[in-house]
């Protein structure tokens, strides 16, 4: 693995310690993007997409752009300086523990 793909790695896993009720999908995901399945959370698509954008600030595609089956997910472009990616993490972590999640 070079070391631009354990940076992703690493930043995928990242993404999974912070909201563990999600997850990706390996054959969805390219080197720069990951979809984040939210149905773990228990929110409807509408919730997700507010936790994401209004409570958390992150600008990500929602997944129902792409179409129905993509309903309560979210893409996340990875392709992003290390120090941006760490500060969406905790900004996310922020939200999630601000709606009193149990992720």
């Amino acid at each position: 693995m070079d070391v631009e793909s354990a940076s992703v790695h690493d930043d995928t896993r990242a993404t999974r310690t912070t909201l563990p009720a999600s997850h990706g999908n390996p054959r969805c995901c390219t080197r720069w993007l990951d979809w984040l399945d939210c149905t773990g959370l228990g929110l409807s698509h509408d919730e997700v997409v507010s936790l994401f954008r209004d409570k958390a600030g992150l600008a990500m595609n929602e997944g129902s752009m792409f179409g129905e089956a993509g309903k309560c997910h979210m893409r996340f472009n990875m392709g992003s300086p290390r120090c941006v990616l760490e500060q969406a993490m905790h900004q996310l972590e922020a939200a999630v523990k601000g709606e009193g999640l149990q992720v």
